[in-house]
């Protein structure tokens, strides 16, 4: 770990870095929560409430790729022949990101790619130097170099055992950010248990852990984020307190019902607004569902009534057509 000293002089801008252990660990864990079956674990209780939980669940069959999409956006998920993650969307600073990882070999990471779809802008990061997500803390000390088409970014991992600091660099080496993690065992696997940005003294985010490692609860400067699981990975209720005023209308504690096939049926709770969510599928020859039609009931003179809401439709990629 460094030592504080005198202030660096920045001559870049600190507005496009971003915590990437945070994808590191989400796609080293990703892996192997999916031998519970594709596409769990993926879901976090902070991701928008318009994008319900079991987005990328599937439920029967050889799965390695699923693709959805709803109004004009679109996201991925995908497994290659080993079971290495190529694709998956992640939260990155409060927005929803597309990740594509291209590998040499069997497991090793040459690149990573980072997409917002609401923004319009790509990072894209480059790993010189031998990099495997299912052992990356063991080889501290490491570096990668990243570009979002504008500048060029090198980062600098360091570390011990339960501790790592991930410090931005421009590219005449003036430091413009460093991000602070611990770790804690989590059942069989080491989690993050909290992280922050050692430029803002009030970044600290903590997280909390069930025994199968799946997230239970998520407190920040964003705000808080809680969910109850029942029939193993299906949440049942699910509570968000954020912070900010442009945040307000997603926050509550809703109510998620399931019907006996694991299919989500209906999300209600009190919010800013009356929130009552409910769900019609058609579904393919596997049994999993491939359009999902959303009705959305509001309230006015005492009486529930019904409204188009978002439709959602999926493709999934079966054993011989892995990608969509």
């Amino acid at each position: 770990m460094p030592l504080y000293s005198q202030e660096n002089t920045r001559s870049g801008t600190a507005s496009t870095i971003f915590p990437l252990t945070l994808v590191l660990e989400e796609a080293r864990c990703a892996e192997n929560d999916f031998g519970e079956g594709f596409g769990v674990g993926l879901w976090k209780p902070d991701w928008p409430l318009e994008l319900p939980p079991d987005a990328f669940r599937v439920g029967t069959g050889d799965v390695s790729a699923c693709m959805i999409e709803w109004e004009n956006s679109t996201l991925r998920l995908s497994l290659g022949p080993d079971g290495t993650l190529e694709e998956f969307p992640f939260m990155v600073n409060g927005s929803m990101a597309q990740v594509a990882v291209i590998y040499v070999g069997l497991s090793e990471v040459k690149e990573i790619t980072l997409s917002y779809p609401s923004k319009g802008e790509v990072c894209k990061l480059e790993f010189p130097e031998s990099f495997s997500f299912r052992n990356y803390s063991d080889n501290f000390p490491f570096s990668v170099r990243a570009s979002d088409g504008n500048a060029w970014y090198f980062i600098y991992f360091s570390g011990s055992i339960n501790e790592t600091l991930e410090t931005w660099y421009d590219e005449e080496g003036n430091v413009l950010g460093a991000y602070g993690f611990s770790f804690a065992e989590t059942g069989n696997e080491k989690r993050i248990r909290k992280y922050w940005n050692y430029s803002d003294p009030d970044s600290e985010q903590e997280f909390y852990y069930d025994s199968r490692g799946f997230i239970t609860e998520a407190v920040g400067p964003d705000g808080f984020f809680r969910v109850s699981y029942f029939r193993e990975d299906l949440p049942r209720y699910w509570e968000r307190g954020l912070s900010g005023a442009s945040h307000q209308s997603d926050g509550g504690v809703f109510s998620l019902q399931w019907d006996e096939g694991d299919f989500l049926v209906r999300i209600l709770g009190d919010a800013d607004q009356f929130v009552d969510f409910r769900y019609e599928y058609t579904l393919d020859g596997m049994g999993n569902w491939t359009e999902r039609r959303e009705t959305r009931m509001y309230r006015d003179f005492g009486l529930l009534f019904p409204s188009p809401g978002t439709a959602f439709s999926r493709v999934l990629g079966y054993s011989g057509n892995a990608h969509p």
